[in-house]
């Protein structure tokens, strides 16, 4: 009861402390091809797993998908994904599940935690309906609808944001834009407090060299200004090795598997949480 009471008179500092494991899971890398690319997906705007950085992916190449994935950090910090998502004609629509859990926040917030009386768990839980439309041939445009519930020592906290972007198809790539937390996401806590992910939007790119190189940048803003840039080289497609870098997470490096439809991705991010190892199973048909 003691630690409870401490938690309520401090969750205004310790939401400001923990970026990272609150709305910022909005934010991983939820899939093994876009972490492997360092997160540069605007560009390229495709499959289930892109949902999350834009979603105009959900009226991208496949006529459907499925994605599942995850990772684990250390024992420390646990990220796993599900979803699913289907095409008809101009119309793409899916819904997708996001879960973290992080296991060691200081109770205390961060400028007295070298004596915290302990730590708690932190869990939070998201569900993402997406839509898109493909309005031209080369014009696509998508929303997303975001639902969040997030647990912090049992206090627990709701809400919900907005994301919308469109791209262009050019004849050696894609431009993309997305403006994600239209009007800031915003999480009320029981206790009545209030935890807002400012509204951020990012500009990409995406160039195919010889139908066997694949190079996408992009720059955004999420409290403060953010570049990521990414490659992937297409072996016979079916074997793709990625790198990429972000200047909020540094190097990234992936590499990927297709048989029949079926794609397996595995990437090495580094993030401020630490390394994360993403490995995602998708199956998609064209």
């Amino acid at each position: 009861m003691k630690k409870l009471i401490i938690v309520v008179v401090f969750l205004p500092q310790m939401l400001k402390s923990m970026g990272y494991y609150g709305s910022e899971m909005l934010t991983l890398p939820v899939g093994g091809r876009v972490g492997g690319m360092g997160g540069s997906y605007i560009g390229v705007a495709e499959h289930g797993e892109g949902v999350w950085v834009t979603p105009v992916s959900v009226v991208g190449e496949p006529i459907w998908w499925g994605i599942a994935g995850g990772s684990k950090v250390f024992g420390v910090v646990e990220i796993g994904v599900v979803g699913v998502g289907k095409r008809v004609g101009k119309i793409g629509v899916g819904v997708s599940f996001l879960g973290v859990k992080v296991d060691d926040i200081p109770i205390l917030p961060q400028e007295l935690v070298e004596n915290p009386i302990g730590y708690c768990k932190y869990e939070g839980k998201a569900i993402c309906l997406s839509g898109g439309y493909k309005l031209k041939e080369t014009i696509k445009i998508g929303w997303n609808l975001k639902y969040l519930v997030q647990e912090l020592y049992k206090i627990e906290g709701k809400g919900g944001g907005i994301d919308f972007g469109i791209s262009y198809d050019t004849k050696i790539g894609k431009m993309g834009l997305v403006i994600k937390d239209i009007g800031g996401t915003k999480v009320c806590w029981e206790t009545g407090e209030k935890d807002v992910r400012e509204m951020n939007a990012g500009i990409g790119v995406g160039v195919k060299k010889w139908e066997k190189l694949l190079i996408t940048g992009e720059i955004g803003y999420e409290y403060g200004v953010v570049y990521r840039v990414g490659g992937e080289l297409n072996i016979r497609g079916k074997l793709f090795l990625r790198c990429g870098y972000s200047s909020a997470y540094k190097e990234s490096f992936g590499v990927g598997v297709k048989l029949k439809g079926i794609t397996v991705d595995y990437c090495v991010k580094f993030h401020k949480l630490g390394k994360i190892g993403i490995l995602t199973v998708g199956v998609a048909r064209l």
